[in-house]
Order: C-alpha cells, then sequence, then structure tokens
C-alpha cells in the first residue's frame, strides 16, 4: 500500500521528480522535499519543474523571500 497522500493517478498534473517533491510536502517532509527540490534544481537549472519544485518548497518552508526568487526566475527562463 501507499502512504496516505501519495499520488499516483497517471492523470494527475504532477509527475516524475515533481510528483516525488510535492508527494514529500504532502507528507509534511519538508526538509526532505527541499532537498531534493535543491538537488533537482542543481542538476537541471532551466527545468521549469525544478525550479517550480523549489518554489514550492521553499513556500512550504516558510523563505518566501526565496520562494518569490524562485517564482520570479521562471519569467527569466521563459520571457516570452
Amino acid at each position: 500500500p501507499e502512504p496516505p497522500g501519495m499520488l499516483s493517478e497517471p492523470s494527475d498534473a504532477h509527475e516524475g521528480k515533481l510528483l516525488a517533491v510535492m508527494s514529500l510536502l504532502r507528507w509534511g517532509a519538508v526538509d526532505q522535499a527541499l532537498a531534493a527540490a535543491r538537488a533537482w534544481q542543481d542538476v537541471e537549472p532551466t527545468e521549469v519543474a525544478a525550479v517550480l519544485a523549489l518554489g514550492e518548497t521553499l513556500e512550504a518552508s516558510h523563505d518566501t523571500r526565496e520562494a518569490a526568487r524562485a517564482f520570479g526566475s521562471l519569467i527569466d527562463l521563459h520571457p516570452g
């Protein structure tokens, strides 16, 4: 059986690494989610989902300034 809150439906908007990070957040494992998001963004700095995951985890850890920077960087990555 899957842990409560684990999303496994293929129709869910989150998949792959983003699903893993968001599931960690749902379980309350904010530190683990933040570590995973940072590691992912370090490896794929221009991957939109990685930057989104980082922003979501920073917001969940109450670091709103850094979350805003992460979300703002999405505009820099894809300005048009």
